[in-house]
């Protein structure tokens, strides 16, 4: 390292050894992201931290891929690479692929124009084909013919590119954004092969039809087609008050195609930088949040320095879950991320190291939770980790119920919407909706299931609902003899009983299952009764009178 920075790569054993370490790096700065707070011309970071960004990441052979950025002319990149020599500017996004090893350069090369460059986030697709992302000014970025932007659309543009898994050539390439500011921070596929991006816009961002959108607001996500050539969804999430709210800090798109978002905002990333080639970013108040948030407020009433979490629907239909988190104290300088990357495994937990400042010691600790310290023991900041599990929702349905065999249709509805009803006596549509029509055929319990196909077997999600079907009326007791004679020492035989329709319970005096016996009942007028549906708002009853008389004994 001769001067400025450089950037070193470690792999470490499961019980925390070092397996293997390198530095990477030329004759200038490398890893960090340019900036010149004395400077007012337009420049790549944005955001407090921003110097800091970069990704790393391993192939199922253990292979290690990094996405960086370099000001040095001289970094060790490999001939025959997709960039085997610098772009000029003030810097050059880098993307590397190192064995488990680290004793070698598999391929490397620069990625960019003749500006500024960096990049933030990369991928693998099924081939080993790299996928990265990032942000840049140059006006000759090298995009690909038929991408989807072909040309710098002004300001900061964001970009992704497809290089090949040999390292060799990019494949396709093309610039993300709009007239005005607009960068991509984070990438993922999605199970179809889509390329899912999360970044920042002040420009008019497209929103495509049917996904949630909060208007007004300028964090993004958008998806490409795997050719880079076609926008397939697109929205725009956050406060809507015309602002940045969070500088993004983890993404992922799970085997669902459920997308998470983690991030941060507040004062922190208020006013830091005074040339103004920052943009004045928002607090985080204002946010969509759900119902069952961890935290559904701020920090401070109408501001906010917190971290925020979500967890959107595949296709970007709806926000799934949305809630705060970080220190709750009103007069703490706001929680924070210091640069870097935190991460969501597959399953959809968030996994954050971050910063909580002012000496003050309200960062949530769940009751339980495994505890370095529950105090910050700093007099500013202390590094505080949490994680949070979104626990992906399954389909729910209404609650069981019962209906009379004569009932209207009753209509079925389940969340999330868009999911198909299975059943006896089922019939409808996902355009006309579903309903459960009772019949006398269907007298019973009867288990109808709604079904949310997923994009893998796997990720179908069911929910069942139990309807009851009871007879109806009207019930008829056959006739029976009007009076029946108890004689001394010689009894009539119990008296069948007969109703119907078939299922219905019979009762009264001297009555046993479906018999009457008149000297169990004794002497007296007696009301024998036949319910159907007994306890449920389609009962029906029907009864007869009897009468038992003792005779008595003669001379």
């Amino acid at each position: 390292m001769a001067r400025g920075t450089d950037i070193v790569v470690t792999r470490l054993t499961s019980s925390g050894g070092l397996a293997a370490s390198t530095y990477l790096g030329g004759s200038g700065t490398d890893g960090l992201v340019p900036y010149d707070r004395t400077s007012t011309v337009r420049q790549l970071p944005q955001n407090y931290g921003d110097a800091f960004r970069g990704d790393v990441l391993t192939d199922a052979a253990g292979n290690i891929y990094v996405a960086s950025v370099t000001s040095s002319t001289n970094f060790p990149v490999t001939s025959g690479s997709f960039g085997s020599s610098s772009r000029g500017g003030p810097s050059d996004a880098v993307v590397l692929k190192l064995p488990a090893a680290l004793n070698t350069l598999t391929w490397g090369g620069y990625l960019g124009g003749n500006a500024a460059d960096a990049a933030y986030s990369l991928q693998l697709d099924a081939s080993n084909n790299v996928y990265v992302t990032g942000g840049t000014l140059s006006p000759n970025f090298p995009a690909t013919s038929g991408a989807l932007l072909t040309s710098a659309q002004g300001n900061v543009d964001g970009f992704v590119a497809r290089i090949a898994a040999n390292g060799s050539s990019i494949q396709k390439a093309t610039y993300l954004g709009t007239s005005s500011y607009d960068q991509s921070y984070f990438l993922q596929l999605g199970a179809d092969g889509g390329v899912y991006l999360l970044g920042q816009t002040m420009g008019a961002w497209p929103v495509t039809a049917g996904a949630y959108s909060n208007l007004g607001s300028h964090q993004f996500i958008q998806k490409l087609s795997a050719d880079l050539d076609q926008r397939l969804l697109s929205t725009v999430f956050g406060s809507g008050r015309g602002t940045i709210d969070i500088s993004p800090t983890a993404f992922l798109v799970d085997q669902c195609d459920r997308v998470y978002v983690c991030g941060w905002g507040g004062n922190n990333n208020l006013g830091v930088y005074t040339t103004g080639t920052f943009l004045f970013n928002g607090y985080t108040h204002g946010l969509p949040v759900t119902a069952n948030a961890v935290r559904g407020t701020p920090d401070t009433p109408g501001r906010g320095s917190d971290f925020y979490l979500a967890q959107f629907a595949p296709g970007l239909t709806r926000l799934l879950y949305g809630t705060y988190y970080g220190n709750a104290d009103l007069n703490s300088s706001g929680d924070h991320v210091d640069g870097g990357t935190s991460r969501f495994d597959p399953r959809g937990v968030a996994y954050s190291a971050v910063c909580s400042c002012s000496n003050y010691s309200s960062f949530p600790v769940p009751a339980g939770a495994y505890t370095y310290s529950t105090t910050n023991n700093s007099s500013n900041c202390n590094n505080a980790a949490f994680k949070l599990n979104f626990e992906p929702q399954s389909a729910t349905v209404g609650l069981d119920q019962t209906v009379c065999a004569s009932a209207a249709a009753v209509a079925l509805t389940g969340t999330p919407s868009g999911g198909v009803w299975t059943g006896p006596g089922v019939t409808g549509s996902l355009m006309a909706g579903y309903v459960f029509t009772p019949s006398a055929a269907l007298v019973g319990v009867q288990t109808l299931t709604y079904t949310l196909a997923g994009v893998i077997p796997v990720c179908t999600a069911t929910g069942q609902q139990r309807i009851t079907v009871v007879a109806v009326g009207p019930a008829v007791l056959s006739a029976l003899p009007p009076t029946y004679c108890l004689q001394p020492g010689s009894n009539p035989a119990p008296v069948a009983l007969v109703g119907s329709p078939a299922g219905g319970v019979f009762s009264g005096p001297g009555v046993t299952d479906n018999q009457f016996s008149p000297a169990v009942a004794g002497p007296g007028q007696h009301t024998i009764s036949y319910t159907l549906s007994a306890g449920t708002p389609c009962a029906s009853t029907a009864t007869r009178v009897v009468t038992v008389v003792q005779a008595t004994a003669g001379p």
